[in-house]
């Protein structure tokens, strides 16, 4: 399983890299993805920060070797694929005919119970509340607090039986 390993390589770097750039230049990379839409500034930082978080979990199953999840990788992406398309056909937007991606993968390691990326998932969604936060000041859209709401439980919700299950040993 190396090659697949190093394969997701390629999948972590694009995630990361157009995670920064739409975060920090929403319409000059919007623009550079040939992207005829106006998308404003808010949502593709929004889009920007669930790249990133995507690409961290697949850095993490890059370095844990988490063969189990490998399979997955393969069957979001050819979702997203047919989700692209679907968005294309609706907006001619040729953005959607570039993105590739990854997703569903908290769920794939929760089915696993692969705990030793449970903590990159706390520190990826703790950062979604910092990045909830700053989209809220940019743009005093109460959305944003709404989703640091729903994050937070999360966080909190998970932080707390992690901590409970490994101080009581759970499998």
């Amino acid at each position: 399983m190396r090659r697949t390993n190093r394969s997701l390589i390629y999948v972590a770097t694009y995630l990361l890299a157009s995670g920064v750039f739409l975060l920090l230049a929403p319409r000059l990379a919007l623009r550079l993805l040939l992207s005829t839409g106006d998308y404003g500034d808010i949502f593709p930082r929004l889009v920007g920060m669930l790249l990133l978080g995507l690409g961290v979990l697949v850095l993490q199953i890059i370095r844990y070797r988490v063969e189990s999840l490998y399979p997955s990788t393969l069957g979001v992406r050819a979702g997203f694929c047919l989700g692209f398309v679907g968005l294309y056909l609706m907006s001619r937007d040729p953005l959607f005919l570039l993105l590739l991606g990854l997703g569903v993968l908290v769920l794939q390691i929760i089915r696993y119970r692969v705990e030793s990326l449970y903590p990159s998932t706390l520190g990826v969604r703790a950062g979604f509340c910092l990045g909830f936060v700053g989209l809220y000041v940019v743009s005093r859209d109460p959305l944003f607090l709404l989703l640091l709401a729903v994050v937070g439980i999360g966080v909190t919700w998970t932080a707390i039986s992690f901590v409970r299950d490994r101080r009581q040993g759970a499998p």
